[in-house]
């Protein structure tokens, strides 16, 4: 059995059923749980958790698979439930799911009664490598990416590999997206071992789960509140977010795929600026290109544009981006103009 932790919060790796979640939850035998879940997670995972008498009486709230529940709309009935069972701050919220149920849980969490205990059990290999690290929660508003949110650690991550026996192999290369940018933004040999398993089609094994996982963690550790370095961890995702929002309320876009097309994207704003040199340059164009990435369309433009504009890391009306400047290494805080980031956005409407 495997153990990380992340700023003194445990991580255990083992099968849900055999965890002895009281070791690790001061008095969790006392406190009342409330178990999140979707569709996918209800079918597939609940069984195991109810295997484990720690579970047993706990009760259920299952919402609807994907993005389009991480909203107020989904928040609102929960925090009603909580309320009409009576829950207080010291019982248990467990969120089991994908990052989608990571996000929102917490953020439930985190708001009910100003805080609530939370624990998470990431379901999907994006859950595991990069949602549930670190206590970012929060949810969509207005179609933007997690536009209400707060920095909200679980008291345990419970990692069970059995969860990705039941993924299709969608999703499987959705979480390698993120597994890949924290290659890129700190771990060249990481990043060409999932840039390998890319181009060969392959699935990660534990080891290199657990190793992308001790990357994020390291960044986390340095800088919770994303004061400074943290935000390396938002490499791809400025133009990746602002794509995956213009397909939210037309055809959802999955997450790492958008995240995967932001790392292709940013790395040519930074070959354009003399941050990356050609070589890496290409050598990230052919592992993001393993992903099915989608043509920007031309009247997508200035929607995407606009949500960039609306990025979280702006500062004083200028765009902030965290940029590679060679596999293994990134940096962040870096300006980038409007008319730069249009030039790459209209080259991947118009080669693709």
């Amino acid at each position: 059995m495997k153990k990380l932790s992340c700023l003194d919060r445990p991580i255990v790796f083992d099968s849900v059923a055999n965890i002895n979640f009281n070791k690790h939850l001061a008095n969790g035998e006392k406190a009342k749980k409330l178990v999140l879940l979707d569709e996918n997670t209800h079918q597939h995972c609940w069984p195991l958790l109810a295997a484990n008498p720690f579970f047993e009486g706990a009760e259920l709230i299952e919402l609807p698979a994907g993005e389009l529940s991480k909203t107020l709309d989904y928040c609102a009935p929960v925090w009603q439930s909580l309320t009409e069972m009576s829950f207080t701050r010291s019982d248990i919220l467990i969120a089991v799911g994908g990052g989608v149920l990571t996000d929102l849980g917490g953020f439930i969490a985190s708001s009910y009664k100003r805080g609530m205990r939370f624990m998470s059990i990431p379901t999907s290999l994006l859950g595991m490598v990069d949602a549930s690290i670190g206590g970012k929660t929060g949810i969509d508003f207005l179609e933007y990416k997690n536009q209400l949110g707060a920095f909200y650690l679980p008291e345990l991550i419970a990692v069970d590999a059995q969860f990705l026996e039941t993924l299709p192999d969608e999703e499987v290369l959705n979480g390698m997206a993120e597994m890949l940018k924290h290659g890129l933004l700190a771990d060249k040999s990481h990043a060409e071992g999932i840039g390998k398993l890319l181009l060969e089609k392959k699935a990660p094994n534990l080891e290199q789960i657990a190793h992308s996982m001790k990357i994020k963690i390291d960044v986390v550790e340095q800088d919770p509140k994303e004061a400074g370095v943290r935000k390396l961890l938002n490499l791809g995702h400025t133009i990746g977010h602002a794509i995956e929002k213009y397909w939210l309320t037309r055809d959802l876009y999955p997450h790492g795929f958008a995240v995967a097309q932001g790392l292709k994207l940013e790395a040519r704003l930074a070959n354009k600026l003399n941050l990356l040199n050609q070589e890496d340059l290409n050598q990230i164009e052919e592992w993001t290109n393993a992903f099915p990435l989608r043509e920007v369309p031309q009247d997508a433009m200035q929607e995407i544009l606009e949500a960039i504009n609306n990025d979280k890391k702006n500062k004083n009306q200028d765009w902030l981006f965290s940029l590679p400047v060679a596999i293994g290494k990134s940096e962040y805080d870096i300006k980038v103009n409007r008319e730069l980031v249009e030039e790459v956005l209209r080259e991947e409407s118009t080669k693709r």
